[in-house]
């Protein structure tokens, strides 16, 4: 009887070890990244057909990619806006494909591949992918710009820092 036990309790504990946090957890809390703020009433978390409310039209390319949950919120700063948002993918794999996708699409001069992530910001249009485990990270400013190029990549670490901190 002990040892159903003690497998019963290991194998909760490894599931318990894989799932995911919701990524609304992940979004920057207000100040996270200096200068910027959130905006009231605009973070939104959704999943299936309901991506709708964050891709208006597209969320068909989401949902087909693997995107299982996706969560977004909104910072502000003079007056640029930048749209974060937190995907949770149904496996690393779909979230790796997803990333080389966009990374094909908006073709940026280098990638910063580490251990733990992958990212690249493009600078026209400026935007700013990152990928770690199951979590695939958009970083979008309202406008272009060396400050926002920078402001992007702050919101990408943040976000990263957040997911390696769920994941110890």
């Amino acid at each position: 009887m002990k040892k159903p036990a003690l497998l019963f309790t290991l194998i909760i504990l490894a599931v318990a070890a894989t799932a995911a946090v919701a990524p609304s957890k992940l979004l920057p809390a207000n100040g996270d990244v200096k200068g910027w703020n959130r905006v009231d009433g605009a973070r939104i978390e959704v999943k299936g057909e309901n991506l709708t409310e964050i891709y208006n039209g597209g969320y068909k390319l989401y949902l087909d990619n693997g995107v299982t949950v996706a969560a977004r919120d909104l910072y502000m700063k003079d007056n640029v806006v930048m749209e974060v948002t937190v995907h949770t993918m149904k496996s690393k794999d779909a979230a790796n494909k997803f990333f080389e996708y966009w990374r094909k699409e908006y073709n940026p001069q280098a990638i910063d591949k580490q251990k733990t992530y992958s990212m690249f910001i493009s600078r026209k249009p400026a935007v700013g992918w990152m990928v770690s485990g199951i979590y695939l990270v958009s970083a979008v400013p309202s406008k272009d710009g060396e400050q926002q190029i920078k402001d992007t990549k702050a919101f990408l670490h943040q976000v990263r820092k957040k997911i390696e901190t769920a994941q110890k």
